[in-house]
């Protein structure tokens, strides 16, 4: 068997070759339509005001390699070590997030003052009921809460790394009347090669073709998720 004087250009042709190929079956993706979040119990039909809730750690407690429910919707997620801060970034991500698309979001400080007085009363109540009770006793139409599961930077550079960046949380929209769960996004990423998944490549691409960090990674799969989030009504939305 004879060798190629040109290893090194048939690298180049082979890689090409897939890349042009991860390029079309992206496009046909595209054509199909992007795949959002569901809404278990269909959009609300006049929300305005929302309670965005600070983003609760369910991760950072647990041993390495243990497992986390979600407290609304009972998917459950690896649990990591999370990243100082990482809570108090999602938590301000939403809020602008949601913000900007009209929705008045009230203070979280307020809420959990008012949680902490749910919690130290005499009945025992589920998250959901606590989410309920803290929306009505602050005005919302509806709550949101966010949990963390996981949130561990890369270890290396934007060229090359010895461990990817990888994250999980989800959030969730509850109606403050009757605690109906009305919209859920859930993400559990971890960063991987495009050689892994040549269907990935519209996010490596959307990424600079390079490794990111925890709060990039985190920022970019939370746009992906906000976009079926419910639009606010028209009555009482932010001016």
């Amino acid at each position: 068997m004879v060798k190629s004087r040109f290893p090194h250009a048939e690298k180049c042709a082979l890689f090409a070759a897939l890349l042009c190929a991860a390029l079309f079956l992206a496009l046909i993706q595209g054509c199909g339509g992007t795949q959002t979040a569901a809404r278990p119990s269909g959009p609300p039909s006049a929300f305005a005001t929302l309670l965005v809730m600070p983003v609760t750690d369910l991760g950072g407690a647990r041993p390495a390699g243990d497992h986390a429910r979600s407290p609304i919707s009972g998917q459950m997620f690896q649990a990591g070590s999370v990243a100082k801060d990482a809570a108090a970034f999602l938590h301000a991500q939403l809020a602008e997030r949601l913000g900007a698309a009209g929705y008045r979001i009230l203070g979280a400080e307020q809420a959990e003052g008012v949680r902490a007085q749910l919690l130290g009363g005499e009945k025992t109540l589920s998250e959901r009921e606590l989410l309920v009770a803290a929306g009505k006793a602050m005005g919302a139409d509806a709550v949101v809460a966010g949990y963390v599961y996981r949130f561990q930077d890369r270890v290396g550079n934007a060229l090359s790394v010895d461990t990817a960046a990888s994250v999980a949380f989800d959030f969730h929209l509850v109606d403050a009347k009757d605690g109906r769960l009305l919209y859920s996004g859930a993400v559990d990423e971890t960063q991987a090669p495009l050689s892994d998944n040549l269907l990935e490549v519209g996010r490596f691409m959307k990424r600079g073709a390079k490794w990111v960090n925890a709060w990039d990674l985190a920022q970019s799969m939370l746009e992906e998720k906000i976009a079926g989030f419910p639009r606010p009504s028209a009555a009482g939305a932010k001016e």
